[in-house]
């Protein structure tokens, strides 16, 4: 069985750099799904927030993801 370590709380997740969720800016933006599903575009992507030097985006995409693969 993989042993996962509990999450960093408090102090351990400054120590690690990790933003706590009060400093993370967090969009109160609401999607739209209904609109976004009618879009006649066959893939989007949103930039969600930042946090440190990273963005979170998500994608969506209807049909096959032909762009990107591992080979195993």
């Amino acid at each position: 069985m993989l042993d996962v370590p509990a999450p960093a709380t408090g102090r351990a997740r400054r120590r690690r750099g990790i933003p706590q969720l009060s400093q993370a800016p967090i969009s109160e933006e609401l999607i739209d799904i209904p609109v976004e599903a009618a879009a006649p575009e066959p893939w989007f992507n949103e930039t969600l927030t930042s946090v440190n030097d990273a963005v979170i985006r998500l994608g969506v995409i209807d049909g096959d993801f032909r762009w990107h693969k591992h080979d195993d």
